[in-house]
């Protein structure tokens, strides 16, 4: 059978199902990927922020230790007001605690219930 320019033109036009499907599934595994990687930047950035956090109330805490006649606060609302303007928040979503047996203030992760803590005292 003899095909005439035009035939060929239309015939060539557009991409197989097989073709298609390749490609969606090339792009679902680089997609999980970035996923992936964005998931654990994103758990990283939020450590960071609360050692960061930590640090700051230490801070707050060493304060109230030198005005208060060498005496640690109670809790972390002791510190609100003067030494910190409000109640911190660490990045999961809960307040920040103080640990006065072992003198640590410390936040806990909530997807893995690992403890981020950061010494202020001795003991």
């Amino acid at each position: 059978m003899f095909m005439n320019g035009a035939d060929k033109i239309n015939r060539n036009k557009g991409f197989s199902l097989t073709e298609l499907m390749v490609v969606i599934m090339i792009m679902g595994i680089m997609s999980t990927f970035a996923m992936q990687y964005y998931s654990s930047t994103m758990e990283n950035t939020r450590r960071t922020k609360a050692i960061q956090d930590l640090e700051g109330i230490k801070g707050a805490i060493k304060m109230y230790h030198l005005q208060s006649g060498s005496q640690y606060p109670p809790s972390i609302d002791a510190l609100v007001g003067k030494y910190l303007s409000q109640a911190p928040v660490d990045p999961w979503g809960s307040a920040y605690k103080l640990d006065t047996q072992k003198l640590e203030v410390y936040c806990v992760v909530k997807k893995t219930g690992q403890r981020i803590a950061l010494r202020y005292g001795r003991k």
